[in-house]
């Protein structure tokens, strides 16, 4: 099992994520460390959204724009770019390990590499270094 080669787990806050980095864990004997900012992306930055379905026009509204505010406008949902630069901090935070495993969640991730389309609990691998260029962000 190439997991048990890794240094460290770090997963997101969000439960579905705990529980997997803790399953994670318990098979390989390797520590879980909570990063706040490792969430998925947020559909709204006043988390005043009631319904999924609000949630749901959210994300079609960010899909719509390519995840950035028009010029001179502005949504409540979080920006592509500023996704990319909490996701960043998090991966540069663990980019001197020499095998990560992070637990999260796909819109996240693809701010890191480039994923088409991921599954849930589907293992993707990476390499990540400081300070690497953008890569494509996947819409689909």
């Amino acid at each position: 099992m190439y997991l048990l080669k890794a240094d460290i787990i770090v997963s997101s806050p969000y439960t579905r994520a705990l529980q997997t980095a803790q399953i994670i864990s318990r098979e390989t004997g390797i520590c879980v460390e909570v990063d706040i900012d490792l969430h998925e992306w947020i559909p709204d930055l006043n988390n005043l959204y009631k319904t999924s379905e609000e949630s749901f026009a959210f994300a079609h509204e960010f899909t719509r724009f390519n995840g950035e505010y028009p010029p001179g406008e502005k949504f409540r949902w979080e920006t592509l770019s500023h996704m990319r630069q909490r996701m960043r901090r998090v991966a540069d935070k663990y980019s001197d390990y020499k095998k990560v495993i992070f637990v999260g969640h796909g819109m996240a991730f693809r701010c890191l590499t480039y994923i088409e389309k991921m599954s849930p609990a589907e293992i993707i691998e990476c390499v990540y270094q400081k300070g690497q260029a953008e890569c494509e962000y996947s819409f689909t």
